[in-house]
C-alpha cells in the first residue's frame, strides 16, 4: 500500500495551465469484513493538483506514491469500495478528463507502477512484471525508447504492448496539445483542435503610416498618409494595428477618423505611436477648426503610447495678450459617438485647447496618460467628459492651465483614481446650467488622487442662472492636498471672467455629496466653501474625516444655502 502523506510538491504549470487527462486502473485488495473489497486507484494526470482536488472534493483519503521516478501518481485508499470508484470516474470525466477503469481480468493484482508502466504480481509469487494487457497511460511518465530512467514525456501518450520490460513505449508515442483526448486518433485530434480554434484564429494586419507616404522629420506634412492607413485598416475584416513608428511626423491639418464603414467591427483598430505627432508651428492652421485629431463613430479603438505635440505655446500667448483677434483654437484629440475606447501610455503636449475630449461616448478607459501644459494656458482642459457613461482614468499626471478633469452635462457612471493633479484647476463637475434645458451628472466618484499647488482641490461649478440639471449621487475620497488655494468648494455663482454674469439664482440641483478621508494643506484661509443656490439649497452633503490646515493651523469654512452634516473629525468646522 501507498504510504500515506502530502504529495511531493511539483515545478511547472498550475491548475490554470494544464489539462487533465487521466488514466484509471484499479484493483481489487483484500476482503474487509466492515467494508466492500478495498480498491486502490492509480490516476495518471499532467496536473497533480487538479486530481488531488477532484478527489479531495469526493471525500476521499489519497496517499503518496513512495516510487520516486513516478511523479505522476496519485494513489487513492478507496476504503468505502466500488461505489466510490464510480463516482471518481464520473467526477474526472465532468472536469474533461478520459477516466479509463481497466476490466482486465489480470487487473486484480495491478496497484504498482514502473517508469508509468503498469505492473502485476506473478500469480503465488511475490515478483512483479510488466501487465499483460496493453493500457493506455495519459499524460504519465511513459518515455521514449531512448530517454533515460524516469523522464517524464510532457504532453505525450503512449500505448503499451506489454512486450518490453523496461518500461519504454514500444509501440507508439504521440505529441498532443494539451486540449486533445487521448483515445481520438492523431489526425482526428488535430481536425478537432483547427476546428475549436477557427473561431479564435486570425491574422492581425498592421499598417504602417510610413508605407503610405508618412515622413518622419516633423516639416512633410503626413496627414494623408495617416487617412490612408485607417482607411485600409478599416476595409479589414480582422482586427488591424496602425503603426506610427519612431520620430516626428507633421500631421498638418485636421483629420477626422471615422468608423461608419470600417469592416472591422466600426473601427476596432489600434494605433501604436512609438513616435511623435506634431501640429504645425503657426496656430492659423488649425486655430479655427475646434479639433486636430478626431475620432468619430469607432468602437474597440486603443490608442497607445506616443506624444502628441499640439505647439499651443503661440496661441497662448496670443489670448493672455489680450488678443481678441486670436482663434479658439483646436482640441489635440477628440472621440465623438464612439464605445468601448482605450487611451493608454499616451503624452498629450502643449494643446491649444482641451487636450483630450470625450463626447457622448460609453465605456472608455484612460490609463496611463500624461498631460503636459503650462499653468498659464488658457482654455487647456486636460480631460473633458461630457454626455457620456462609463469613463473611467487612472493612474494619470495632468498639468494644465485649467481643470485636470472637467465633467460637464451627461456625464454618468464616472470613476477617478489615480490622478495627480498640479497645476491646474483641480477636477472640477461642470461648468453646468449656462443652458436651460441640460443633462444631470451623477454617479460619480474621484478617490485616490493628489492636488498639488491647484486653484482649486474638489469642485462643483454651476452658473447662477434658470436651469432644469443636477448634481447627484458624489463621492470625493481618500484625497491628498497640498498647498491648494480652495480644497472643497461648491460654487453656484460661476462666472470666471466677472462680467456679464446672470446674477440669478443657479437652477442645479445639487444633493448627495461625500467628502470623505481628505488631508492637506490650504493655501488660503478659508479651505472649504459651499456656496449654493438660493432657490434650490445644497442637500444631503457629507463631510467624513475630512482635516485640512493653513499654516499650520485650523482653517475657515464658508456655507451658504448648505445642509451640510459632519461625522468623526473635521476640521474646518466653523459652518457646519
Amino acid at each position: 500500500m501507498a504510504k500515506r502523506g502530502r504529495p511531493r510538491k511539483r515545478g511547472g504549470a498550475t491548475r490554470a495551465d494544464v489539462n487533465p487527462r487521466v488514466s484509471i486502473v484499479g484493483s481489487a485488495g483484500a476482503q474487509n469484513e466492515k467494508v466492500l473489497p478495498d480498491e486502490e486507484v492509480h490516476v495518471f494526470s499532467d496536473s497533480r493538483a487538479d486530481v488531488q482536488s477532484t478527489l479531495e472534493g469526493l471525500g476521499i483519503v489519497w496517499a503518496d506514491e513512495e516510487d520516486e521516478q513516478i511523479e505522476n501518481v496519485v494513489a487513492v485508499d478507496l476504503v468505502r469500495g466500488a461505489p466510490y470508484r464510480t463516482a471518481v470516474q464520473s467526477s474526472l470525466e465532468e472536469k474533461g478528463a478520459n477516466s479509463d477503469l481497466e476490466s482486465n481480468p489480470m487487473a486484480g493484482n495491478r496497484d504498482r507502477f514502473h517508469n508509468g508502466r503498469p505492473m502485476e504480481k506473478k500469480l503465488m509469487s511475490d515478483e512483479w512484471i510488466p501487465a499483460r494487457k496493453p493500457a493506455l497511460v495519459a499524460g504519465s511518465a511513459c518515455r521514449p525508447a531512448s530517454s533515460k530512467m524516469g523522464e517524464a514525456s510532457g504532453s505525450r501518450f503512449c500505448v503499451l504492448d506489454g512486450k518490453d520490460d523496461d518500461g519504454a513505449c514500444s509501440q507508439k508515442m504521440v505529441s498532443t496539445p494539451p486540449m486533445a483526448h487521448p483515445l481520438l486518433p492523431l489526425h482526428l485530434t488535430i481536425i478537432a483542435i483547427l476546428l475549436l480554434l477557427l473561431p479564435s484564429l486570425s491574422f492581425a494586419a498592421n499598417y504602417n503610416v510610413v508605407s503610405f507616404g508618412a515622413r518622419p522629420g516633423g516639416t512633410a506634412d503626413s496627414s494623408s498618409a495617416f487617412l490612408n492607413a485607417w482607411n485600409a485598416a478599416c476595409g479589414s475584416a480582422v482586427r488591424s494595428t496602425i503603426v506610427v513608428p519612431a520620430g516626428k511626423f507633421l500631421v498638418g491639418n485636421p483629420v477626422v477618423f471615422s468608423g461608419q464603414n470600417c469592416r472591422s467591427s466600426g473601427g476596432a483598430i489600434d494605433f501604436r505611436i512609438l513616435g511623435t505627432l506634431v501640429a504645425p508651428a503657426d496656430y492659423q492652421v488649425l486655430g479655427n477648426a475646434g479639433y486636430w485629431i478626431s475620432f468619430l463613430d469607432v468602437s474597440g479603438v486603443t490608442i497607445s503610447g506616443g506624444i502628441l505635440d499640439a505647439q499651443g505655446a503661440p496661441l497662448w500667448a496670443c489670448k493672455n495678450n489680450g488678443g481678441y483677434a486670436c482663434p479658439g483654437g483646436a482640441t489635440t484629440l477628440t472621440f465623438t459617438n464612439s464605445q468601448n475606447v482605450v487611451i493608454s501610455g499616451l503624452t498629450s503636449l502643449n494643446s491649444q485647447l482641451y487636450h483630450i475630449v470625450i463626447n457622448n461616448c460609453h465605456d472608455v478607459n484612460i490609463h496611463g496618460v500624461r498631460v503636459v501644459a503650462s499653468g498659464n494656458s488658457p482654455n487647456t482642459d486636460g480631460i473633458h467628459v461630457q454626455m457620456s457613461t462609463g469613463v473611467t482614468i487612472s493612474s494619470t499626471r495632468i498639468g494644465t492651465g485649467d481643470d485636470c478633469i472637467s465633467m460637464g452635462p451627461g456625464t454618468t457612471n464616472m470613476w477617478i483614481q489615480g490622478v495627480v493633479c498640479g497645476p491646474g484647476h483641480g477636477i472640477s463637475i461642470g461648468s453646468l446650467g449656462k443652458n436651460l434645458n441640460e443633462a444631470g451628472v451623477q454617479n460619480v466618484t474621484v478617490t485616490t488622487s493628489t492636488f498639488s499647488g491647484t486653484q482649486n482641490g474638489v469642485r462643483i461649478k454651476t452658473w447662477g442662472r434658470p436651469s432644469n440639471g443636477f448634481v447627484r449621487n458624489v463621492v470625493f475620497e481618500h484625497l491628498t492636498m497640498a498647498n491648494v488655494k480652495n480644497p472643497i468648494i461648491i460654487d453656484q455663482n460661476y462666472c470666471p471672467s466677472s462680467h456679464g454674469c446672470p446674477g440669478k439664482a443657479s437652477g442645479i440641483k445639487i444633493s448627495d455629496v461625500i467628502y470623505q478621508d481628505i488631508h492637506g494643506t490650504s493655501a488660503t484661509e478659508v479651505a472649504v466653501t459651499f456656496d449654493c443656490s438660493s432657490k434650490y439649497p445644497c442637500s444631503q452633503i457629507s463631510m467624513q474625516d475630512v482635516q485640512l490646515t493653513y499654516n499650520s493651523q485650523v482653517p475657515l469654512a464658508s456655507c451658504v444655502n448648505a445642509g451640510v452634516s459632519s461625522y468623526g473629525h473635521v476640521q474646518p468646522t466653523s459652518c457646519l
